[in-house]
Parts: C-alpha cells; structure tokens; sequence
C-alpha cells in the first residue's frame, strides 16, 4: 500500500510482451504504470496500450470494470454488441463482465489508456475472449 503520491513517468515503464489472444499473440504492446506488483500502490491499476493499423483486442471481458481514455489516434471499440468510433479525447467505462474489443482500421496507431479498479493487473485482471 502506498505512504503517499507516487510518480511514474511513461518513458521509465517498459514496454511488455505483445499480448496474448485467443489466436496467439497480436502486436499489440502495453505497459502498467501502477500494480501492486511494482510499485507502492494499492486499489488500482493503470497502463496504457498501443494498437498498430490492421490490430484488434478482439472481443472480451473480464471481471473488473475498466475505463479506456483514447490518448492518440481514432479506434473502433466493440460495446453494446456493435463497434463504434472512438477519438483523440473520448473515455469509455465498461461495466464488469462487459464484452468490448478495440481494433484500428486506420492509418496511425492507437493508443490508449486503461484503468481497473483492482490492487494488482497481474493478478485480478483475467481476459475471457468471446467465440467468434
């Protein structure tokens, strides 16, 4: 738990593994900020992630809910069994056990910041892909 403000920067987070879908892995990077894992932190967790033209999160959900904030370029989100389109400036709240996917169709990459009401991402934070 943590004794006071922690501080992170972006630059000093390194990027992890390309994530893990229900096909294999996508080239979709992320990185936590803050995890009860590492750093001091405690009743949230909070990244961000980057999907490339022609990359999908495909359709998933998953226990906690989340809020996505749309950092840089334009991304359709699946919610409400339709996609729809996000950009630059736009949040989104997903209840838990929600189903929602992101995907980029256009030209530059996006990126977006997650957040989950959970102590630790690692360990509270399991994705559950829907059948396609």
């Amino acid at each position: 738990m943590a004794d006071g403000t922690v501080h992170i920067n972006a630059a000093d987070v390194p990027w992890e593994a390309s994530f893990e879908g229900p096909v294999g892995p996508t080239v979709i990077i992320e990185r936590t900020f803050f995890t009860a894992e590492r750093t001091p932190t405690s009743s949230l967790s909070m990244g961000s992630f980057e999907v490339p033209p022609g990359a999908q999160l495909p359709p998933h959900h998953h226990h906690p809910a989340e809020v996505y904030y749309v950092i840089e370029g334009e991304a359709e989100v699946y919610h409400d069994d339709e996609w729809h389109l996000l950009r630059r400036g736009d949040a989104l709240f997903f209840p838990s056990d929600a189903v929602h996917g992101v995907r980029n169709r256009g030209t530059e990459r996006v990126a977006i910041v997650f957040v989950f009401p959970a102590d630790s991402y690692d360990d509270s934070v399991e994705y559950f892909f829907e059948p396609e």
